[in-house]
């Protein structure tokens, strides 16, 4: 069943070729980590049955997928009765990714049950950095909303409806976007990306 797989074997001694083995709780399952030169990996088997899915399944879907499949490992260990344990691994940092990718409809548990805890080390950008970009969006969303709503100049309106239509999904002024049909003055300014709504309005039906 596991020729596929790679093999890392541990030592019975205490050489520092042997995985360390740390375990941690998960809904009454130990979810087992251990470290091998210098990288860090989480065993499966424990995960897919703590959240009570099909472990074959899921081994079948690590083979039909090329980065989880060149990236999982078989460790052998010793447990603590004193025989040898083959578990099948993933590097820490794949983890997410093959969880992503369960389907939830096969969950006994809810999704929102797994995370054990937040790991910082993990993060890519600072907190402050991550808060500072979101600010920067919002802002960037109503300058964009205030041009569109000033884009077509102050003073009299040149169409009857003009300022008097809004986006149900952003609350922007829906203005003439071609010679006849209105629609949302964000989209057409700042595309999907800004407004999603891309549905027009024949004058006419107005």
């Amino acid at each position: 069943m596991w020729s596929s797989l790679k093999k890392v074997h541990s030592m019975n001694s205490l050489a520092q070729t042997t995985p360390a083995v740390a375990t941690v709780t998960f809904h009454g399952h130990d979810l087992i980590t251990l470290q091998h030169e210098g990288e860090t990996f989480a065993a499966l088997r424990p995960i897919v049955e703590a959240i009570s899915i099909d472990w074959k399944s899921q081994y079948n879907r690590i083979q039909r997928d090329d980065v989880l499949k060149s990236t999982v490992v078989i460790m052998t260990t010793v447990a603590a009765d004193g025989k040898n344990r083959e578990l099948v691994c993933l590097p820490l940092k794949y983890l997410n990714g093959w969880l992503f990718g369960i389907d939830t409809a096969r969950i006994k548990r809810p999704i929102s049950e797994w995370v054990i805890h937040t790991d910082e080390s993990l993060r890519i950008i600072e907190q402050s950095v991550w808060d500072a970009v979101k600010s920067r969006q919002t802002r960037t969303r109503t300058d964009i909303t205030r041009r569109a709503a000033n884009s077509r100049g102050a003073g009299k309106s040149r169409y009857l409806f003009s300022g008097l239509l809004k986006c149900a999904c952003c609350g922007s002024a829906y203005i003439i976007v071609n010679a006849e049909r209105y629609g949302c003055a964000l989209h057409k300014s700042g595309g999907s990306s800004a407004c999603a709504n891309s549905v027009t309005v024949k004058r006419s039906t107005v």
